[in-house]
């Protein structure tokens, strides 16, 4: 993040009024994603959001039990969402 946020900085003199507008937006987002590095998380409140999402979330764009498994998501919490192998994408 601090890589990218130098690059931003760089960037920002010299940029036309359009890219500075969401430059400098997309500073702020770091700024404040390092603001929150280290603070707690709760993973049970955030499991419990996928759940209620995910599955329209997949079949609207497409995304199948593979591909979820490959950024990490567990068998269990796919299941819960209601996102099987089998299912239609």
């Amino acid at each position: 993040m601090e890589k990218r946020l130098a690059a931003i900085e760089a960037r920002i003199p010299t940029a036309d009024s359009l890219a500075k507008l969401r430059l400098h937006q997309d500073r702020l987002r770091l700024k404040e994603q390092l603001g929150n590095t280290g603070k707690s998380v709760d993973m049970a409140e955030l499991e419990k959001q996928f759940v209620k999402v995910a599955k329209g979330y997949a079949e609207r764009k497409h995304i199948g039990y593979a591909a979820w498994r490959a950024v990490g998501v567990d068998p269990k919490v796919l299941e819960k969402a209601g996102i099987t192998k089998s299912a239609k994408i």
